[in-house]
């Protein structure tokens, strides 16, 4: 790579080659070394601008002096006069970066101008960029420390950008490797991978091995538990869960106690589904529909029927399966809590959906026999004219 361009013409003057020539090798190397030094200092502090000023003063010293000792003190200020420029996002950093490159290509030098600049462009959360010159790097010639470092980063850089089957290629070439400082994040990561792709066995064995890490200990226990949970195996799911429910120490327990409290609802054991439910409740800001209507029938089964009917009004203008069944156990609740008006408010709701023939039924009878007792006779003729008689196998709605 020609260098000479680079350069102001100020420095070439300062220097005049006639006076380099003259100088004795031990001389200009070091006049080049102390700039040298000054670059690397400048460029320790994040003074950019001024390191490479310097790197381009020792290489002004050292270019005429064609000497082998000097080769070294030359290809290492290159590289910082290169680097400082990518440094700068100047036009040109990226030029010089791969003119370095090819021109030492395959001198280990070139491997560490690929890292430098794919370190500082993952540093700097740009991981298109990342991603182009980390998978330049010839990985066979580092050592197995040095590929884990590469590798990973790779592979985080596509994981933030949700690439996952792309990020699970490059951890999965390092999961086994027990590095000293990526074996666990490889393994943590590459769960998330296996976890989004809805691989969950494979995601289970990869986070069994990241939570014996202290930093993702306390929070793999959510990832696991909504695996066990999508699978069904609830048994699983509890044994696994609540004891991590139980300790302090585990992130977000309120998200835990959420997957819990679904188990122990699709399980219909009510009692303690709302326990972990209403513990869910009272820790969020805001429950989504499905959320309000599974502590609602929970609440409901166990009893607490003014806290259910709470709840399940929520849902009042949801235009759902789920929504006819809320409105249709909303009507219970308000039945048992003596409200006969709001019973037939939501019977006459749930009776309007037409989601569950079976629901819509029997809501609609709710609602003519209520609106009869409250002397709306109109309504009362018009719902029982517009239902089929009840026959006794007419299954009453289960949640």
């Amino acid at each position: 790579m020609n260098l000479r361009h680079l350069f102001p013409v100020l420095l070439v003057a300062l220097f005049p080659a006639a006076q380099l020539y003259a100088q004795p090798a031990t001389t200009v190397y070091t006049e080049a070394n102390a700039a040298y030094k000054r670059a690397e200092d400048f460029f320790g502090k994040g003074l950019y601008g001024q390191a490479q000023e310097e790197y381009g003063r020792a290489l002004t010293l050292l270019r005429p002096a064609n000497v082998p000792e000097l080769e070294m003190l030359r290809t290492k200020s290159e590289l910082g006069f290169a680097t400082s420029a990518v440094r700068q996002d100047l036009p040109d950093g990226e030029k010089l970066i791969l003119d370095f490159i090819r021109k030492y290509s395959p001198d280990p030098v070139s491997n560490q101008a690929l890292v430098e600049v794919a370190n500082y462009y993952y540093n700097a959360k740009k991981y298109d960029k990342a991603i182009e010159f980390f998978t330049k790097i010839p990985t066979y010639q580092l050592t197995g420390e040095q590929r884990a470092e590469v590798r990973f980063k790779t592979g985080y850089a596509y994981f933030v950008q949700k690439k996952f089957g792309q990020a699970k290629s490059q951890f999965i070439q390092i999961k086994n490797l027990e590095s000293k400082d990526y074996y666990y994040p490889t393994n943590y990561y590459y769960g998330l991978c296996e976890f989004y792709l809805g691989n969950f066995d494979e995601a289970i064995r990869a986070f069994r091995i990241a939570e014996k890490y202290r930093t993702y200990r306390d929070i793999i226990p959510n990832y696991v538990a909504q695996i066990y949970f999508l699978q069904g195996q609830y048994d699983q799911l509890l044994t696994y869960a609540e004891p991590k429910f139980k300790d302090s120490q585990t992130k977000n327990r309120e998200n835990l106690a959420q997957v819990i409290g679904q188990a122990y609802f699709e399980m219909e054991d009510y009692e303690k589904a709302v326990f972990y439910l209403e513990y869910y409740a009272d820790q969020t800001s805001a429950l989504q529909a499905e959320q309000f209507y599974q502590l609602g029938i929970a609440q409901h089964k166990t009893g607490a029927y003014q806290k259910a009917a709470r709840n399940l009004e929520q849902l009042v203008s949801v235009d759902s399966k789920l929504g006819q069944y809320a409105m249709y156990y909303l009507g219970d609740c308000s039945l048992r809590l003596n409200d006969r008006t709001s019973a037939r408010n939501a019977f006459g709701r749930a009776s309007r959906m037409n989601f569950d023939a079976a629901v819509k039924e029997d809501a609609s009878f709710n609602f003519g026999k209520l609106s009869y007792e409250l002397g709306y006779d109109t309504d009362a003729i018009t719902a029982l004219q517009g239902i089929a008689p009840l026959r006794p196998t007419t299954p009453r709605p289960k949640p």
